[in-house]
Order: C-alpha cells, then structure tokens, then sequence
C-alpha cells in the first residue's frame, strides 16, 4: 500500500505538470479550469469510495466478521479462500485481546518499539534532506540558472516528473529482490557522496571550478534556505 501511494503520487504530480503545460491548460485564461480539476477528480472519488469494500483487517479484527473479512479479500484479490491471511490476522487478533489503543505520547514512551520509532524517523527526516523538495519547488530557478530557455524550461521539468515515477516503479520491484537493508544504505550512502561533491564543488567554484553550472546549485539552495 505504501509503495502503490508513492507510485500514484509521483503519477499524480507528472499529471499536473502535463496539465499545465501552455498547450493544455497553463494558460492565463485557463487558470481556474487547471485549479478545479482536482475538485472534480475529488468528487469523482467520493462518488466511488462506498462501493470499494472495507478493508480486511479491520472487519476481521476489529467487527469480528470473518464471512465478510473473506469476502473484502475475494474483491481485492480476486477468488480464493485465504486461509492463510485469515489465519493470520486471527493470530494478530489474539495478541490484541485486551489490549487498548496506545496515545502518541504512550506510544513513543514504549520501550518496545523505540527502535522501529527511531529508525522510521531517520528515513523520513532522511529522505527531506534527499533535495527533491526544493527541486519540484524551484525547478524552474534552477533550469533557468542553466541557461536553459525559458520555453523548453517546463518541458525539462515534465522530464523530472517522468523519472520520479520511473523511480518509484523500479524501487517498488527492487525492495523484494534486493532487500531493504542494502537499498536505505546504498540510497542514503550515494545521498552523502552526492551532498559532499556539491558542498565541495560550491566552496572551490571560485578557484577550480569556475567551468562547473554551480550558480544553479547555489540558487536552488538559496531559495530552499
């Protein structure tokens, strides 16, 4: 579910750059039209969500209905019995009984779970200092920085929204197959690499670098700042 919301989003966001090119609707005239497109495709989704089925676990474990807990599965995933799922959740059923919800302060004061905290606040405090933020956001300083035409600036920016949903396609298969472990420390390892060279390139510009288009890098992290 996580990789499918991370998918769809970069989907999503290649979409509205396509929407606003100048030859669809990023146009002055058309402004309105580009910004009530997701009022339509929200009200789209309103109108579909009750006919999508609740989700498994929670008629299972929370309503107690295995008949409709199957039945949810059958609709997702097409026919069968799965028995091994239920039995699953089942288990996961037992160990809850009697068992009330954890408050956010309870939770991060658990023991138990400090580590599984710790380490999902590293990978996403992490992933922000990656730099795709400030270039989705200033993708068009930058660009421009490099001389880049003013015309063909957007169509350089679609060609980033492309890559990221390639991205998000192409880790999605390699996280079974490669593992995880060994996709966070090459990430985040080639993130450290690529941040030193920048930092480095940006402090010897002046005297060794002066061929390199560092002005695009130092107006992206200016803007970000």
């Amino acid at each position: 579910m996580t990789l499918t919301a991370a998918t769809f989003i970069s989907i999503g966001k290649l979409f509205g750059q396509l929407a606003g090119l100048r030859e669809i609707l990023g146009r002055e005239e058309l402004w309105n039209i580009l910004l009530c497109a997701p009022v339509c495709l929200s009200v789209v989704q309103l109108i579909v969500l009750p006919f999508f089925p609740e989700a498994p676990r929670y008629l299972l474990i929370d309503k107690h209905n295995v008949a409709m807990c199957r039945k949810a599965l059958q609709t997702l995933w097409g026919r069968g019995e799965f028995k091994m799922e239920i039995e699953e959740m089942l288990m996961e059923q037992a160990a809850m009984k009697g068992q009330r919800s954890q408050t956010l302060l309870e939770l991060l004061r658990d023991r138990r779970v400090r580590w599984q905290i710790l380490t999902i606040l590293a990978i996403n405090v992490g992933v922000q200092f990656c730099g795709i933020s400030a270039l989705s956001a200033f993708s068009f300083n930058v660009f421009q920085e490099m001389s880049i035409p003013l015309d063909k600036i957007r169509y350089v920016t679609l060609g980033l929204g492309v890559s990221e949903v390639l991205i998000s396609i192409t880790c999605g298969l390699l996280i079974e197959n490669v593992g995880r472990r060994v996709l966070l420390w090459g990430g985040f390892g080639g993130m450290s690499v690529m941040m030193a060279l920048i930092t480095l390139s940006l402090f010897l510009k002046v005297s060794f670098l002066g061929w390199f288009p560092t002005r695009a890098l130092c107006s992206a992290f200016e803007s970000a700042v």
